[in-house]
C-alpha cells in the first residue's frame, strides 16, 4: 500500500523513477509466488495480491493526458507484463473493459471489440513480452481460448453495417495486433502436447486468409520459434519424457503444416510473376547496402513485404523441416524436383514457378535434414540452370542461392572427392553465362569451394589463377555486397594457396591488364593483402618491389 502511494499525482514528475520501483515490486510478489501460478488457487492468490497495484498502473494511464507521464506508466506495466507473465497481467486486467470514462456512444460502436481504454495496452503487451523473462512458462491454452476469442470478436465487429470505414480498419488493425502476440506464446509453452493439435489447425486456415495478409509474417514466424524450440529442447534433454512428447507432437502435425506453407509460397510468388516485364531489374546499377528483402525485391520484382513474407515462409518450413518424420520430408522433396523438371523442361515461360519451387528446395537444404542422396539429386537439376543465361535472371539467381545453401549446409557433400572437381568445373565453366543480379551469391559459393582446395593439389591450385580475374572486376562491382563477397574470396584464395610470394605474383599479372578496371581492382586487392598480411614477414619483404611496381600506374 506504500509503494502504490507512488501513483498519486503529486509525485508525476519522478514517475519515470519511482513507477519502475513500484512495478519491479509487483515482479518480486509474483515470483515469490511462481509455483502457485501453476495451480488455479495459487493463481487467484497471487493475482489478488498484485491486483491493486496493477490496475492502479492501468488505471493511472488513462487518468493522464501528458505525454512524458504516459510513456512513464507504459514503461513500468511493461515491466509488469515482463516479470508476470501475460496470462497473469491479463487475468487482473481486462481488454474488453475500461475504465468507465470513455464516451457511452463509442461504446456502443465497439461492442464486441478491445475497448478504447485498453487499446494501448496491446503494442505493450507485444513488446513487453517479446524481452520478458517471466517466471512461468506461457500456455498456448491461453492464446486459444482468451486473445483469439477477442480476435474473432474484433473481426466480428469489423464486418458490423453500422461502422464506417475508418472503424472497420480500426478493428481489423486490433485482429492483426492480437495476433502479434502469438510469438510471446511459442517461445516455451507448458502445454504443446494438449493444445498444439487443435492450434495448428487454426493457424493453416488463419495463415490463408487474404483479408489479413500480415498474417503470413506472423504466423510462420511463431511456428519457427516453437519448432527450434522444441528442436534444441529435445537434443538437449536426456530422455525426458515430457519433451519427447512435445517434439513427436510438433512433428506429427507438421505434416499438416508444410503441404500449407508450401501452397502459400507459391501463391505468395504467383502474385508477382504475371509479367515479365515488371520483373526484370537491372540492379547492377546502383549501389545497394540493402538487406537480403530488398535485394530479392530488385531481382524477383516483388515488393519487400512480399519478400519479407515469403523469408518468414521459407524459414519456418526450414524449421519444421528438421523434425517432421523423414519418410514425409523425402516424399515431399521428391514432389517438389518433379514439378521442377517439369517446370525447367517447359516450352512456356515457367520462370515465377521455377524461382518459386527453387525457394522451396533452398528451405528443404537449410533444414539439414536432407539425406546426400537428395542434395545430388538437386544438385544435378539446378547445374543446367547455372549453365544457362536462357531463362528469366531470377531463376539463375536463385539456383546460385540453392548451390549456395548446399556448400553452407553440406560441405562435406561439396569437398568430398567426388564431387569437389565436378563444383570447380560448374563455376569456372559458368562465367560467361553470369547475369549481373548472380554474382553476390556466385562468390559465395566459390567462397565455400575454394577453402575446401588443398595446397598440395597441384590441380586445386591452377584453378586460382582461372577465377583471379573474375575475383578481381567483383572487387569494383556497384553492389557493396557483391565487392565484400569478392574481398572474401580473396582471402581464402590466399590463405588456401599458402605461399604469399607466388600469390602476389598472380596479382600483379592483372596490373599489365589492358583495361584500367582490371587494373584498378588489381591495386585494390593489393592494398587489402598488405593490410590484412601486415604482420607477415614474406609480405613485408615483397612491399617495396610490389609498390614500385604499382608505381608505373603513375607514369
Amino acid at each position: 500500500e506504500g509503494l502504490n502511494k507512488l501513483m498519486h499525482h503529486r509525485f508525476r514528475h519522478n514517475w519515470e523513477i519511482s513507477l519502475p520501483v513500484l512495478a519491479g515490486a509487483v515482479v518480486v510478489v509474483a515470483e515469490r509466488h511462481g509455483d502457485a501460478l501453476e495451480d488455479e488457487d495459487g493463481f487467484a492468490t497471487t493475482i489478488e495480491m498484485i491486483g491493486p497495484s496493477v490496475k492502479g498502473l492501468v488505471r493511472l494511464r488513462t487518468d493522464v493526458n501528458d505525454g512524458g507521464s504516459r510513456h512513464a506508466v507504459e514503461n513500468a506495466v511493461s515491466i509488469v507484463v515482463a516479470g508476470v507473465g501475460m496470462e497473469a497481467f491479463l487475468g487482473v486486467v481486462s481488454l474488453e473493459e475500461g475504465d468507465g470514462k470513455s464516451n457511452k456512444k463509442k461504446q456502443k460502436q465497439l461492442v464486441g471489440a478491445i475497448h478504447p481504454d485498453r487499446t494501448w495496452l496491446l503494442p505493450v503487451l507485444k513488446s513487453a513480452s517479446a524481452s520478458g523473462s517471466a517466471h512461468h512458462r506461457p500456455k498456448l491454452a491461453f492464446f486459444q481460448g482468451k486473445i483469439l476469442a477477442l480476435a474473432r470478436k474484433c473481426d466480428a465487429a469489423s464486418a458490423a453495417s453500422s461502422l464506417t470505414a475508418a472503424e472497420t480498419v480500426v478493428q481489423r488493425t486490433r485482429v492483426i495486433e492480437l495476433w502479434s502476440l502469438l510469438p510471446a506464446f511459442c517461445g516455451n509453452p507448458a502445454d504443446v502436447e494438449i493444445t498444439f493439435p487443435t492450434l495448428s489447425q487454426t493457424l493453416v486456415k488463419a495463415v490463408g486468409d487474404k483479408r489479413y495478409p500480415e498474417l503470413v509474417n506472423i504466423i510462420p514466424s511463431s511456428l519457427k520459434i516453437l519448432a527450434a524450440g522444441i528442436r534444441e529442447r529435445f537434443e538437449a534433454s536426456e530422455g525426458d519424457r515430457a519433451t519427447a512428447k512435445d517434439y513427436e507432437v510438433v512433428s506429427q502435425a507438421s505434416v499438416k503444416l508444410l503441404p500449407g506453407l508450401f501452397k502459400l509460397t507459391e501463391t505468395l510468388h504467383g502474385t508477382n510473376t504475371a509479367s515479365e516485364a515488371t520483373t526484370k531489374r537491372k540492379d547492377s546499377d546502383m549501389d545497394v547496402e540493402d538487406d537480403a528483402a530488398a535485394i530479392d525485391e530488385k531481382a524477383d520484382g516483388m515488393s519487400s513485404q512480399d519478400a519479407q513474407r515469403v523469408q518468414a515462409v521459407t524459414d519456418a518450413i526450414g524449421e519444421l523441416a528438421r523434425i517432421c518424420p523423414r519418410p514425409f520430408l523425402q516424399n515431399l522433396f521428391k514432389k517438389v524436383m518433379q514439378r521442377l523438371l517439369v517446370a525447367t523442361q517447359s516450352e512456356d515461360d515457367e520462370s515465377g514457378k521455377i524461382c518459386t519451387l527453387l525457394g522451396l528446395a533452398q528451405a528443404l537444404v537449410s533444414s539439414e535434414a536432407l539425406d546426400e542422396n537428395s542434395i545430388s539429386l538437386l544438385y544435378r537439376a539446378i547445374r543446367p540452370l547455372i549453365r544457362s543465361d536462357e531463362h528469366d535472371s531470377r531463376v539463375q539467381k536463385r539456383a546460385y542461392k540453392v548451390l549456395s545453401e548446399i556448400c553452407e549446409k553440406n560441405s562435406s557433400f561439396v569437398t568430398s572427392a567426388e564431387h569437389l572437381g565436378d563444383f570447380t568445373e560448374l563455376i569456372i565453366g559458368s562465367i560467361m553465362t553470369c547475369q549481373v543480379s548472380s554474382r553476390h551469391m556466385r562468390l559465395k559459393c566459390m567462397v565455400h569451394i575454394v577453402k575446401a582446395f588443398d595446397s598440395s593439389n597441384a590441380q586445386h591450385m591452377a584453378v586460382l589463377p582461372k577465377i583471379m580475374g573474375e575475383v578481381l572486376l567483383c572487387l569494383k562491382d556497384s553492389n557493396g555486397k557483391t565487392r565484400e563477397a569478392a574481398y572474401q574470396l580473396l582471402l581464402a584464395m590466399a590463405e588456401v594457396r599458402d605461399d604469399m610470394e607466388d600469390f602476389f605474383q598472380i596479382v600483379l599479372a592483372a596490373l599489365g591488364a589492358q583495361t584500367p578496371h582490371m587494373r584498378s581492382g588489381a591495386v585494390m586487392a593489393i592494398s587489402r593483402l598488405v593490410f590484412e598480411y601486415r604482420d607477415d614477414v614474406v609480405v613485408q619483404q615483397l612491399l617495396p618491389q610490389v609498390l614500385q611496381t604499382v608505381m608505373i600506374l603513375f607514369d
